[in-house]
């Protein structure tokens, strides 16, 4: 992703303890393309990761917090995600097709959500979500990976 046009440098957190790396987040430019043509810039954020003996000691919640209070400050108008939509609506993720808004497949589903980090940003208009190709997955690649993620974990 870092190699990605879309990446946000300042937008990529890793969260320590005693030196040791044990949460990363990192997020990258995409748009909404409006059915008049128009395009709206927005963020998309992941991978979110929290090492598995660090999960539910809030660090993944904390993470979120300080990257969309950066993005915030940072001026940028609202996230869109595909994440777990349980999850994701204690930071304020609401369905994106409460916004008119679907998957450039004109496709929707309770994972895909958005948050308005300015009010009245995403409007009425609706429009289809393009992220940067950086968060498209390359199987035989990934399935490659990890194979080898996989034996250095034993």
């Amino acid at each position: 992703m870092r190699d990605s046009a879309a990446f946000v440098p300042e937008l990529d957190f890793v969260g320590e303890v005693d030196g040791e790396i044990i949460a990363n987040i990192m997020c990258a430019k995409s748009k909404i393309a409006r059915p008049d043509g128009d395009k709206l810039a927005i963020l998309t954020f992941g991978p979110v990761s929290v090492k598995p003996e660090w999960h539910g000691r809030r660090f993944g919640a904390e993470i979120i917090r300080h990257s969309l209070d950066c993005a915030r400050d940072l001026d940028y108008g609202a996230v869109i995600i595909v994440g777990h939509p349980q999850y994701y609506p204690r930071f304020g993720f609401k369905p994106a097709n409460g916004y008119g808004l679907t998957m450039p497949d004109g496709g929707t589903f309770a994972a895909f959500m958005a948050l308005e980090l300015k009010r009245g940003y995403l409007g009425a208009a609706g429009g289809k979500w393009h992220a940067d190709k950086v968060f498209e997955i390359n199987i035989t690649a990934f399935s490659e990976w990890n194979k080898v993620f996989q034996a250095r974990r034993k």
